[in-house]
């Protein structure tokens, strides 16, 4: 009779290696291409200067209606309740839809120098930003497409998301899984790159289910790492300013760096997973032994941009 608790270990066992392997396929990829580390990045920086942009632009406004409320922001005495408040208004919105679409476009880009990386071929960070800006059309209406959803599936004033809401986001994320890869090698919009997607995830969910929560569970880790100086800090009752301020901002680092690896690890997973459903190959990196249960599924043919397509 088989015992329960070595058939439980066994698949622990097996879900442990099976991590460490992707982490260790991925780490390969990341080490022969540090550069893929630049796309979270740009990601990064430019949603910061979206963000700077749009507070400038609403203090700029404000202070030509003569709103105290919103001039108040250049002598810096503005409340969350009316940074709050703003995010309700035109430019917040734009604000929101600019991010979107540069986190589309630099995943778009990142997707592109994965897959050239996966496929042992050249490429450059310049290349993939010019891949990027050539899909322009299909990433600014995905990004219309997550602007909405996101403004439907998000939480307003402190209020918790519904289980309806709970439901669409989770629906929405899962349906939306390879849309990336699908605009970086295919030519479609962004309509048919979801509905390409939600095709390709009914012969990929296995794959998908089992490599999106693998990764996602890193991101617990990461945030137990970072967080934890500040408890420390909090248990000992520590009262120096500057102790707090320096731990604070050595946690923000380690976040930070943190979720630039992870972002770009899943990225790339993406990426091989996209190859795997439409070409039916397991790229190299992925191909090992113990990962043989991830790769189960048949390969389905696409519309994919030859490689004569792709800008030098």
């Amino acid at each position: 009779m088989t015992n329960p608790n070595a058939t439980d270990a066994t698949s622990s066992t097996s879900a442990y290696r099976r991590t460490l392997l992707i982490l260790k396929a991925t780490a390969t990829i990341l080490w022969a291409h540090p550069r893929l580390l630049w796309f979270p990045v740009l990601a990064a920086l430019g949603t910061v200067c979206v963000v700077v942009c749009g507070l400038f632009l609403v203090a700029l406004v404000g202070a030509s209606l003569g709103d105290p409320m919103l001039s108040g922001l250049f002598s810096g005495d503005v409340t969350l309740a009316d940074v709050h408040m703003r995010g309700q208004g035109i430019i917040g919105l734009a604000a929101l839809y600019a991010i979107e679409c540069i986190h589309i476009g630099t995943a778009v880009a990142l997707t592109f120098a994965a897959m050239e990386a996966l496929g042992e071929r050249a490429w450059s960070v310049e290349q993939a930003l010019l891949w990027a800006h050539e899909r322009r059309g299909p990433i600014l209406e995905y990004g219309v497409a997550t602007w909405v959803v996101g403004l439907l599936t998000g939480s307003r004033k402190g209020r918790r998301r519904g289980p309806i809401k709970r439901l669409l986001r989770f629906s929405w994320r899962a349906v939306t899984y390879l849309v990336i890869p699908v605009i970086t090698r295919e030519s479609r919009g962004a309509v048919a790159a979801i509905q390409r997607s939600t095709t390709l995830l009914e012969d990929t969910w296995k794959e998908g289910a089992i490599g999106h929560l693998t990764l996602r569970w890193l991101w617990v880790p990461l945030v137990l790492l970072a967080t934890a100086p500040l408890g420390f800090c909090a248990l000992i009752g520590v009262e120096s300013p500057t102790v707090w301020v320096s731990v604070a901002a050595s946690s923000f680092v380690c976040l930070a760096g943190g979720s630039v690896v992870l972002t770009t690890i899943e990225t790339v997973f993406r990426a091989a997973l996209y190859i795997f459903a439409t070409e039916g190959v397991v790229p190299q990196p992925y191909n090992v032994d113990g990962l043989d249960c991830l790769w189960v599924c048949g390969a389905a043919k696409p519309d994919v941009v030859s490689a004569s397509q792709i800008p030098d």
